[in-house]
Protein backbone atom coordinates (compact mmCIF):
# COMPACT_ATOMS: atom_id res chain seq x y z
CA UNK A 1 0.00 0.00 0.00
CA UNK A 2 1.20 3.24 -0.75
CA UNK A 3 1.93 6.23 1.69
CA UNK A 4 -1.03 8.07 0.29
CA UNK A 5 -3.40 5.21 0.37
CA UNK A 6 -2.33 4.57 4.16
CA UNK A 7 -2.94 8.20 4.90
CA UNK A 8 -6.18 8.34 3.19
CA UNK A 9 -7.31 5.04 5.25
CA UNK A 10 -6.10 6.69 8.47
CA UNK A 11 -8.56 9.84 7.56
CA UNK A 12 -11.29 7.84 6.85
CA UNK A 13 -10.81 5.76 10.24
CA UNK A 14 -10.78 9.34 11.81
CA UNK A 15 -13.72 10.60 10.27
CA UNK A 16 -15.41 7.12 11.28
CA UNK A 17 -14.55 7.72 14.94
CA UNK A 18 -15.80 11.28 15.02
CA UNK A 19 -18.90 10.06 13.49
CA UNK A 20 -19.19 7.22 16.09
CA UNK A 21 -18.52 9.91 19.00
CA UNK A 22 -21.61 11.91 17.60
CA UNK A 23 -24.09 9.21 17.47
CA UNK A 24 -22.85 8.51 21.24
CA UNK A 25 -23.27 12.22 22.27
CA UNK A 26 -27.10 11.66 20.74
CA UNK A 27 -27.48 8.84 22.64
CA UNK A 28 -26.26 10.15 25.94
CA UNK A 29 -28.44 13.10 25.30
CA UNK A 30 -30.87 10.94 24.78
CA UNK A 31 -30.36 8.93 27.94
CA UNK A 32 -30.43 11.82 29.73
CA UNK A 33 -34.01 13.19 28.93
CA UNK A 34 -34.78 9.47 29.67
CA UNK A 35 -33.63 9.11 33.08
CA UNK A 36 -35.59 12.68 33.88
CA UNK A 37 -38.41 11.35 32.44
CA UNK A 38 -38.10 8.28 34.26
CA UNK A 39 -37.30 10.30 37.82
CA UNK A 40 -40.81 12.12 36.67
CA UNK A 41 -42.80 8.93 36.68
CA UNK A 42 -41.19 7.67 39.39
CA UNK A 43 -42.09 11.19 41.20
CA UNK A 44 -45.58 10.99 40.02
CA UNK A 45 -45.84 7.02 41.21
CA UNK A 46 -44.53 8.20 44.83
CA UNK A 47 -46.70 11.08 44.96
CA UNK A 48 -49.65 8.74 44.04
CA UNK A 49 -49.17 6.52 46.32
CA UNK A 50 -48.91 8.93 49.30
CA UNK A 51 -52.12 10.75 48.22
CA UNK A 52 -54.02 7.32 48.73
CA UNK A 53 -52.52 6.04 51.28
CA UNK A 54 -53.59 9.62 52.79
CA UNK A 55 -57.24 9.09 51.72
CA UNK A 56 -57.34 5.50 53.17
CA UNK A 57 -56.34 7.48 56.10
CA UNK A 58 -58.66 10.25 56.28
CA UNK A 59 -61.57 7.46 55.48
CA UNK A 60 -60.46 4.66 58.51
CA UNK A 61 -60.78 8.24 60.75
CA UNK A 62 -64.17 8.61 59.39
CA UNK A 63 -65.45 5.15 59.55
CA UNK A 64 -63.83 5.35 63.44
CA UNK A 65 -65.41 8.46 64.35
CA UNK A 66 -68.79 7.95 62.73
CA UNK A 67 -69.28 4.58 62.51
CA UNK A 68 -72.99 4.02 63.69
CA UNK A 69 -74.55 7.19 61.52
CA UNK A 70 -76.42 5.29 58.56
CA UNK A 71 -75.21 7.97 55.83
CA UNK A 72 -71.61 7.48 56.83
CA UNK A 73 -72.05 3.88 55.97
CA UNK A 74 -72.50 3.76 52.43
CA UNK A 75 -70.07 6.47 51.63
CA UNK A 76 -67.48 4.76 53.37
CA UNK A 77 -68.45 1.69 51.45
CA UNK A 78 -68.22 3.24 48.01
CA UNK A 79 -65.42 5.28 48.79
CA UNK A 80 -63.37 1.70 50.12
CA UNK A 81 -64.46 0.03 46.96
CA UNK A 82 -62.70 3.02 44.86
CA UNK A 83 -59.38 3.52 47.00
CA UNK A 84 -58.97 0.07 47.52
CA UNK A 85 -60.22 -1.19 43.80
CA UNK A 86 -58.75 -1.64 40.76
CA UNK A 87 -59.02 1.79 39.41
CA UNK A 88 -55.78 2.50 41.70
CA UNK A 89 -53.48 -0.84 41.17
CA UNK A 90 -53.85 -0.19 37.44
CA UNK A 91 -52.97 3.64 37.19
CA UNK A 92 -50.31 2.80 40.23
CA UNK A 93 -48.93 -0.73 37.79
CA UNK A 94 -49.56 1.73 34.63
CA UNK A 95 -47.04 4.47 35.68
CA UNK A 96 -44.73 0.96 36.92
CA UNK A 97 -44.76 -0.36 33.15
CA UNK A 98 -43.60 3.10 31.92
CA UNK A 99 -40.92 3.23 34.09
CA UNK A 100 -39.82 -0.01 32.85
CA UNK A 101 -40.44 0.85 29.36
CA UNK A 102 -37.99 3.88 29.93
CA UNK A 103 -35.62 1.83 31.48
CA UNK A 104 -35.74 -0.50 28.58
CA UNK A 105 -34.94 2.17 25.96
CA UNK A 106 -32.32 3.74 28.44
CA UNK A 107 -30.38 -0.05 28.25
CA UNK A 108 -31.21 0.18 24.39
CA UNK A 109 -28.97 3.31 24.07
CA UNK A 110 -26.17 2.09 26.13
CA UNK A 111 -25.80 -1.01 24.55
CA UNK A 112 -25.85 1.15 21.14
CA UNK A 113 -23.53 3.26 22.62
CA UNK A 114 -20.80 0.34 24.07
CA UNK A 115 -21.05 -0.70 20.20
CA UNK A 116 -20.00 1.99 18.66
CA UNK A 117 -17.14 2.06 21.99
CA UNK A 118 -16.28 -1.14 20.09
CA UNK A 119 -16.45 -0.36 16.96
CA UNK A 120 -14.27 3.24 17.95
CA UNK A 121 -11.33 0.55 19.96
CA UNK A 122 -11.37 -1.21 16.37
CA UNK A 123 -10.94 2.04 14.53
CA UNK A 124 -8.33 3.30 16.55
CA UNK A 125 -6.22 -0.04 16.28
CA UNK A 126 -6.16 -0.42 12.86
CA UNK A 127 -5.26 3.33 12.88
CA UNK A 128 -1.97 2.36 15.09
CA UNK A 129 -1.42 -0.33 12.61
CA UNK A 130 -1.03 1.95 9.37
CA UNK A 131 1.23 4.11 11.05
CA UNK A 132 3.25 0.96 12.32
CA UNK A 133 2.94 0.30 8.17
CA UNK A 134 4.12 3.56 7.50
CA UNK A 135 6.98 3.37 9.90
CA UNK A 136 7.88 0.22 8.41
CA UNK A 137 8.33 1.97 5.24
CA UNK A 138 10.30 4.78 6.45
CA UNK A 139 12.88 2.21 7.69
Amino acid sequence: MSRSSIYRRIRSCENEIESYRNKIRILQDKQARLRALRQKYSNLQNDFGSRQSSRKNSLSNLRATHFNIKMVSPYYAGMSDLLNGSEFNHAYNGLEEAKSKISSSINSAQYKIDSYQNSISGCERTIDCLYDELNDMED
